[in-house]
């Protein structure tokens, strides 16, 4: 069976951990050959294809995609015209699944992107193709229905919280007299305004306002809890979404002075400047200090502080969508259902499509205080498992490293000098102080594979307890050998691992198990 993946729609941290479980998930189940899309459907309309087999030949290219953000096959917001039989568009693209000998097609999008997988399967149908066209999805608006939450919003809604507790954190350096607006996206829905609220815990109060696109705004109504909120404290935090109207249907962007073409969709390609005219009535009404601040496409593509809850839906949503197409589902969107929320829990279900396209969910009204003006303790306990856990991107010279299209790979032999400390095919392990393994890894003809203790299936997540080394290299068969810390080091930053500098770096040399059991206790435990 042969696949052919594409990705629409505006980038998220985690897409292409669904990019990856979609070609993982299809390699393993016997795939022949796994294609991408070239900037989604637009690119395919060109002729602009993929071969992932190539992309994605060793684990380290997996590994990177899950960490890297924002769309790797490139993206695009093209709208499909209606599917009726003879359009030239649709026989261009089915000429084309034609010729690569496609089975499935898979979108990784949101509300637009289903749109076009509904049109595919209602042309695909009507014409009696054989071909399955299943949507995996993606946006961090957090809008679509009949799932309970997209990949994507999560690792937003991680951002979002942390860095709104950062600016309060900043706010409240000077004894002064002032208000801060943050803008953050979000359309029509609040889901990502809401998640402002879950910067609150034991050392922050969390924002004092949350202005939501489903209240109409009241401006009078604000500025008298602006005014009151800052007899109570000097320093007052509003996180407000860039999609807010007043009650007349207006958006406050466009009070603002601002006026945005529209996409391919009808939609305003970009809605900035709420924050600026919330910050600029409250000078003008309050005469007191304001400041406005746009979190734009940083909160999208932070990979850096991604939800490790969120890259492993995303993964799952992409495997569900290959396992819908493998038994002749056509139609339809993997989705999530929740579970349980205590423990969180959360399994995949394959939805009809048409009940998804064009379509969007809100913040439902009860999760909302009175008021309109902030998000209550239901929110909180929908949105806070979403931004559970952790998985930092393997750093290179300081910064996260990632993979692009198009970018040449990296060959083992790239260190000072050009010479190999280990040859190909060698398992070796970061021996740290107290006896505990940091990571394992194995080289690979043109490659560093590193897997950190948190990345290791076999073992805890939790780095603060790592395992002993012994039981960290259980089946690993052969003796490791230390090599010196400086000449380690010189490789695996080169290679693009950022590990431990108070460690010893061992190689496998060939021995049997047992020797290797035997040599593990006479190691050193504090070089």
């Amino acid at each position: 069976m042969n696949f052919m993946v594409g990705q629409s729609g505006g980038p998220t941290a985690v897409i292409n951990s669904s990019l990856a479980g979609v070609y993982e998930t299809a390699r393993s189940s016997g795939a022949v050959r796994v294609l991408g899309m070239k900037y989604g459907i637009e690119g395919l309309l060109k002729g602009q294809v993929a071969d992932l087999d190539r992309l994605f030949d060793n684990d380290l290219a997996i590994e990177l995609l899950k960490r890297t953000p924002s769309s790797f096959l490139g993206s695009c917001r093209y709208k499909l015209p209606a599917p009726v039989a003879g359009d030239e568009v649709y026989e261009t693209l089915f000429e084309l699944f034609r010729r690569y000998e496609i089975d499935a097609v898979l979108y990784i999008g949101g509300n637009d992107s289903m749109d076009t997988i509904a049109k595919l399967s209602a042309y695909g149908q009507a014409t009696g193709s054989p071909i399955r066209f299943v949507g995996v999805p993606k946006t961090i608006d957090n809008d679509l229905l009949c799932t309970d939450h997209t990949p994507g919003f999560g690792s937003a809604a991680k951002y979002i919280a942390t860095i709104m507790k950062e600016v309060i954190r900043d706010a409240d350096a000077y004894d002064l007299r002032s208000v801060t607006v943050a803008e953050i996206m979000g359309r029509h829905a609040g889901w990502l305004a809401g998640a402002a609220s879950l910067a609150k815990g034991d050392d922050c109060d969390g924002p004092d306002l949350i202005l939501l696109p489903e209240v109409p705004f009241d401006a009078k109504l604000f500025l008298r809890r602006v005014d009151r909120l800052q007899k109570q404290k000097a320093n007052v935090v509003i996180a407000a979404s860039e999609g807010v109207k007043d009650r007349q249907g207006r958006f406050l962007c466009d009070l603002a002075g601002d006026d945005a073409p529209l996409d391919a969709f009808g939609h305003k390609a970009m809605l900035s400047g709420t924050s600026r005219y919330l910050a600029g009535l409250i000078q003008s009404e309050l005469g007191c200090k304001s400041r406005a601040i746009e979190l734009s496409t940083l909160q999208r593509c932070a990979g850096h502080l991604a939800s490790r809850t969120d890259i492993s839906e995303a993964y799952r949503v992409g495997g569900a969508a290959v396992r819908a197409a493998l038994e002749g589902r056509t139609g339809c969107m993997a989705a999530l259902r929740r579970l349980d929320d205590q423990p969180y829990l959360c399994d995949t279900e394959l939805v009809e499509i048409g009940q998804v396209a064009n379509r969007e969910k809100t913040v439902p009204l009860e999760w909302i205080e009175p008021d309109g003006m902030h998000v209550n303790a239901a929110f909180e306990a929908y949105a806070r498992p979403l931004i559970q856990g952790e998985l930092p991107p393997i750093f290179v010279n300081g910064v996260p490293r990632h993979i692009r299209l198009g970018a040449p790979r990296e060959k083992n032999d790239r260190r000072p000098g050009g010479r190999n400390i280990l040859p190909p095919g060698r398992l070796f392990a970061l021996y740290l102080p107290q006896g505990h393994v940091a990571a394992l890894g194995r080289f690979g003809d043109d490659h560093l594979l590193v897997q950190p203790l948190a990345q290791l299936g076999h073992v805890a997540d939790d780095p603060h307890q790592p395992p002993a080394l012994g039981q960290a290299l259980q089946g690993v068969d052969g003796l490791f050998q230390a090599v010196r810390v400086q000449a380690a080091e010189a490789l695996v930053h080169e290679q693009g691992v950022h590990l431990h500098p108070a460690g010893i770096l061992l190689h496998h040399v060939g021995q049997p198990q047992r020797q290797c059991q035997r040599r593990l206790k006479g190691l050193p435990t504090g070089q």
